[in-house]
């Protein structure tokens, strides 16, 4: 059974989601060992992916309901103004840049041998600085270092080969329709990179809404746990390996879960 002492820690945890930005309510943040840059990590995989990271989530089935209910009432408040935050707005906006794809470029045969001389040429200066170490170990360590450098110096001589098939037009063309594939590739992957990360970021919240909404709706209530060993387990096998949200919902209740899912409906129609 929760605890008094638990149920009031995780108010005041929970309370970290609304508190505003000030001293003082960095001083409280910092009473429970938290910062508001912890809020905001828990509420990022929240408004992403529809996942609570919130530890505390379980204890609230043992908060009287008036005190529940505004706490994810505050809670749900605190995420909107922030999902609407020049912040946020710049980190969805950073996280969706590093996530799109790189667009292939087709190099013509000048550049590839180019490219592939800076290659070798960044090669030799690594095998001259472990020749230099070898030649403290030993003879056959500093000659099968030489070996190498005089395999890449071949190298670098072959790229100017006018025989060389690396370089040759029957290559070329090979590049070409590899190229050519590599766009198309491309051109997929950036029609779901769009689709999965819109330049607004609302509709990602809605989808990570509704997503929490689908999965809420999921949690067995009434499932059985049995003990074992090193705690409790389902009974219901399959339930062992659901997320981390749905176990925490179970936990949370009926009641808890109820409450969270009719803030998550409201948040969803004013998206809409």
């Amino acid at each position: 059974m929760v605890t008094l002492r638990r149920a009031l820690l995780a108010c005041m945890t929970l309370c970290l989601l609304f508190v505003p930005t000030s001293a003082s309510a960095q001083d409280f943040w910092t009473r429970v060992g938290l910062s508001e840059e912890d809020v905001k990590q828990m509420l990022w995989p929240a408004l992403m992916s529809g996942q609570l990271q919130v530890r505390a989530l379980p204890a609230l089935r043992a908060l009287p309901s008036g005190s529940r209910n505004a706490l994810i009432a505050n809670a749900v408040a605190y995420a909107k103004k922030y999902s609407q935050s020049a912040e946020f707005r710049k980190m969805y906006a950073d996280n969706r840049a590093a996530l799109k794809p790189e667009a292939p470029v087709l190099m013509t045969t000048a550049q590839r041998k180019a490219a592939d001389r800076e290659v070798i040429r960044k090669s030799l200066l690594q095998l001259d600085s472990a020749l230099a170490i070898a030649r403290t170990v030993s003879a056959d360590a500093a000659a099968s270092v030489r070996e190498a450098i005089q395999q890449q110096r071949d190298m670098l001589k072959a790229i100017d080969d006018p025989d060389n098939p690396d370089y040759s037009k029957e290559m070329e063309a090979a590049v070409a329709e590899q190229h050519a594939s590599d766009r198309e590739r491309y051109a997929e992957d950036l029609k779901k990179w769009e689709a999965e990360y819109p330049a607004d970021p609302k509709s990602v919240i809605r989808r990570s809404i509704e997503g929490f909404l689908a999965l809420s709706a999921t949690v067995d209530f009434n499932a059985k746990t049995e003990k074992v060993a090193n705690g409790l387990v389902f009974a219901n096998p399959e339930y062992d390996s659901k997320t981390y949200t749905w176990k925490a919902l179970y936990r949370a209740g009926r009641e808890t879960t109820t409450t969270l899912r009719t803030a998550a409906q409201q948040w969803l129609t004013e998206l809409k």
